[in-house]
């Protein structure tokens, strides 16, 4: 899968003090489509949000370990 998925693919986002924040347009045909993925480490797990902004909006939180 593409971040951002229409496009850029292999485009990273830059982990700051163990944490990340991005934020684009999942698509580049709507004028207000916003998504935003949000992160934090602690030591093999990561927690964060995932906001969707624009004609749907949605969110959620998501976990994951290595």
């Amino acid at each position: 899968m593409a971040y951002p998925p229409a496009g850029r693919k292999g485009a990273k986002a830059p982990i700051r003090n163990n944490r990340f924040k991005v934020v684009f347009k999942g698509s580049p045909d709507v004028e207000d489509d916003k998504r935003t993925v949000t992160g934090k480490f602690k030591g093999s797990k990561v927690t964060g949000t995932i906001k969707v902004e624009g004609v749907c909006s949605g969110g959620g939180n998501y976990s994951a370990r290595r």
